[in-house]
């Protein structure tokens, strides 16, 4: 796809504000992953934003899985994103929170990576009712080189009271499908803007 993004090339120097941007994107790309009357003429759109989601919950895809509810919160406790889901796998009700860090031109902060997880869940051993969701601490960086990503990875990986971070490179959430979406907003940022869906 040889189209290029003007959403984010202003005049500016760097990348300031993207990080936000960023988690306005991913909160709206996650909550669509359950709106089926938003999803419903936008089926490549729906199929990005189930994608996403997957793999934000480190499950296999294709998934049969039916996603019930996605609800998102931006920078509660500092956190990014803070995002709740209600599912049906194999006619069973599952719940799930994922906490989200996005780092565009920043590194994720030993605090950030040790104290973020406890603060969550504690948060949900506070509430009998939310006890049965599983957390997920994903890290999405967009660090292209590999062996950047491997440093990330064994950064994440020295966590105090092994907390199992599963990082994601930019890439690793796109869907790897040289097609434009029904949704313009998507394609400028997601595909056009990051420029790389095939190599």
């Amino acid at each position: 796809m040889n189209r290029t993004s003007k959403f984010m090339t202003d005049h500016s120097e760097g990348d300031k504000g993207k990080e936000a941007v960023m988690d306005f994107q991913v909160s709206w790309v996650l909550r669509m992953a359950a709106d089926e009357d938003y999803t419903k003429d936008k089926p490549i759109f729906r199929l990005y934003s189930k994608f996403m989601l997957l793999k934000l919950l480190n499950m296999p895809i294709p998934n049969p899985v039916q996603i019930k509810k996605v609800r998102v919160w931006k920078e509660w406790e500092n956190i990014d994103l803070c995002v709740e889901v209600e599912l049906v796998r194999n006619k069973e009700i599952e719940y799930h929170f994922i906490l989200i860090e996005n780092k565009v031109y920043t590194n994720l902060q030993t605090w950030q990576r040790d104290n973020y997880p406890e603060t969550l869940k504690q948060y949900y051993d506070n509430y009998p009712d939310k006890k049965n969701y599983k957390p997920h601490f994903v890290l999405i960086t967009c660090a292209e080189e590999d062996e950047d990503i491997e440093h990330i990875k064994a950064f994440c990986a020295n966590a105090e009271k092994k907390t199992k971070w599963n990082v994601l490179s930019i890439y690793d959430i796109i869907l790897d499908l040289d097609i434009e979406t029904e949704s313009e907003m998507f394609n400028e940022f997601w595909i056009y803007n990051w420029g790389r869906l095939i190599d």
